[in-house]
């Protein structure tokens, strides 16, 4: 199951509506949760937004790979790791009691992918991860998307 691109679907009203709640007044691109909040929303809709985002970035290498050199693919990737659901997935990612319940969900991996775009938030989610279960980002490679992220910023 995942959350329908359409933008009149009501997933999709509601998973904008929650992110538009939780931004953090200071820090726009940031969501404010708490541990408690956290943990709620990856038992209710983890799962969801472990599978939306990874489905999304799955379609969008499926994309690149027929239209490689034709087309700079490099925004439409940025724009899924901004998505409401990826602001969300990161905010919960980075509370660690969520950990095992996003890593049985495909949330890590899908964090990795965000953080491989350069997005600061899904880079501190992998970090907080890392501190207190490293193999856990290990074994989704999310140390991979990290090291990535870092060549692209240096090769600008």
């Amino acid at each position: 199951n995942t959350i329908d691109e359409n933008e009149d679907s009501l997933p999709r009203i509601c998973v904008e509506s929650l992110a538009a709640i939780l931004r953090d007044k200071n820090k726009p691109d940031e969501l404010e949760i708490t541990a408690l909040e956290a943990r709620i929303m990856a038992t209710a809709i983890g799962k969801i937004l472990s599978s939306t985002v990874l489905n999304r970035f799955f379609t969008q290498a499926s994309l690149e790979t027929a239209f490689h050199t034709l087309v700079d693919h490099s925004s439409d990737r940025l724009a899924i790791s901004q998505s409401p659901e990826a602001r969300l997935l990161c905010s919960i990612a980075a509370c660690s009691e969520t950990l095992g319940m996003l890593q049985s969900a495909g949330g890590l991996e899908a964090v990795g992918l965000i953080a491989g775009e350069g997005e600061l938030v899904a880079i501190r989610a992998i970090q907080k991860a890392c501190e207190s279960n490293p193999k856990s980002i290990v074994d989704v490679d999310a140390h991979l998307s990290i090291m990535d992220a870092l060549i692209q910023v240096e090769g600008k």
